[in-house]
């Protein structure tokens, strides 16, 4: 039996955008929220440096939270404005 590969969390992210910088700490410190994070596999992504993979996945925006599975794109959400609408969106 083949254990299937846990989703990924593409987590498009910049040092000079607060949301960004908010998700990070909820992520770190809302015990809830950090479980479910840690049931993916994380990529994070420097929106400034890692152009090809923004192109790749359109993306425009800081934070952008992507969940890709078997290289497929399930949901994703851009912005962050609040603890809650992130841990409905990743759960």
């Amino acid at each position: 039996l083949m254990s299937k590969k846990p989703a990924k969390l593409m987590i498009f992210f910049a040092d000079w955008c607060g949301p960004c910088q908010a998700a990070q700490k909820a992520m770190k410190e809302n015990v809830a929220l950090k479980r479910i994070v840690d049931s993916y596999e994380v990529l994070q992504y420097d929106f400034d440096v890692a152009i090809p993979m923004r192109r790749k996945y359109n993306v425009d925006r800081v934070p952008t939270f992507i969940i890709v599975s078997e290289d497929e794109e399930l949901r994703r959400q851009v912005g962050f404005s609040s603890t809650e609408k992130l841990k409905n969106f990743l759960d």
